[in-house]
């Protein structure tokens, strides 16, 4: 499943954590956790400072307006999380 259609069916179910803080919050139940391209280094380091081993992460390649509109959301998002 591409990861368009991987975000917008997690947005549709409830399952879609959006924000690093609320990401973070979440992480020991995150199956995957998607980076926007253009993710300050700096949140990226901490995203991947506190991620598990078990957590797969993955750059995406849109950035941050691209990735807010493909989780259904009016605002960009640098980083979301997957349930």
């Amino acid at each position: 499943m591409s990861i368009d259609k991987e975000l917008q069916e997690a947005a549709e179910t409830g399952s879609l954590v959006v924000g690093t803080d609320e990401t973070i919050k979440h992480i020991d139940s995150l199956d995957r956790i998607v980076l926007a391209s253009n993710v300050p280094e700096d949140i990226e380091d901490e995203v991947r400072g506190e991620a598990g081993d078990g957590t797969d992460i993955e750059m995406a390649e849109v950035d941050n307006q691209e990735l807010g509109s493909l989780c259904m959301k009016p605002f960009s998002a640098s980083v979301v999380g997957i349930e």
